[in-house]
């Protein structure tokens, strides 16, 4: 099977459908691992202003707004998951748009978010640049990715063996990488913590802070616990814009 562009991918059949099931499994991984500290580093949510890249069905949007933010505004390039963030609110703006040719208004949020989608980014340095143009002087950019030791073994592992047959392979060989999930084969790109980091210094964006998932204890058993160790499937960070 030919592997697609992230903007294509959940547009593909049945791949949207699979993807909000899953998403609403208990103790899913991102609430397991990524969600809590993307609210850490984002902070204080009432009478901010937001634009979310890769909003997806833009849940975190009415998390946003029932927490006071001042205004919100989702980004992404499926048309499906779009259509399905229509349908569950209408106090939320989004915007079909591939991120790569999203064109920002200047210095219109106080925060950009971007949560698990830059690994579907093959320009990234354009992207962040763009960030920047976005956020107000001192705002912050906060972004999810899965984690570079595991985007840099999908030319090698199944995914279905993770966490328990997954090597760490060419982790300093940036680039793209071809991933058979959830019925579809997709393209994500590889980039080493180093390399993200270098990436928001060159587009004016200061890092501030780094987590990598540890997996959170709230609500979930032992045994979930001890199996989410293995691996650290989440890089989160969080940078300002300073001028």
């Amino acid at each position: 099977m030919n592997a697609v562009s992230g903007n294509t991918f959940y547009d593909l059949p049945g791949v949207s459908g699979e993807y909000l099931l899953r998403r609403e499994q208990p103790e899913h991984p991102n609430d397991l691992m990524e969600q809590p500290y993307v609210r850490e580093l984002v902070g204080q949510v009432a009478g901010r202003s937001f634009v979310d890249l890769g909003c997806g069905d833009a849940r975190y949007g009415n998390t946003l707004l029932d927490e006071g933010a001042e205004s919100y505004l989702g980004i992404d390039g499926s048309r499906k998951l779009l259509e399905q963030a229509r349908l569950t609110s209408d106090r939320m703006r989004v915007q079909h748009t591939d991120i790569e040719q999203w064109r920002p208004d200047t210095a219109v949020a106080d925060v950009v978010t971007a949560r698990m989608v830059l690994h579907y980014v093959a320009d990234l340095e354009s992207t962040l640049h763009r960030v920047r143009s976005a956020l107000r002087p001192g705002g912050t950019f906060v972004f999810s990715v899965e984690h570079p030791t595991v985007t840099s073994c999908y030319d090698y592992a199944d995914s279905s063996d993770f966490p328990r047959a997954w090597l760490v392979r060419d982790y300093f060989r940036p680039g793209p990488r071809k991933v058979d999930w959830m019925g579809a084969s997709v393209i994500k790109h590889h980039r080493s913590i180093e390399e993200y980091l270098a990436a928001l210094e060159a587009a004016g964006l200061c890092f501030t802070a780094l987590r990598e998932g540890r997996p959170h204890t709230d609500h979930t058993s032992e045994e979930v616990m001890r199996e989410r160790q293995h691996v650290p499937m989440y890089l989160i960070v969080k940078a300002v814009r300073m001028d």
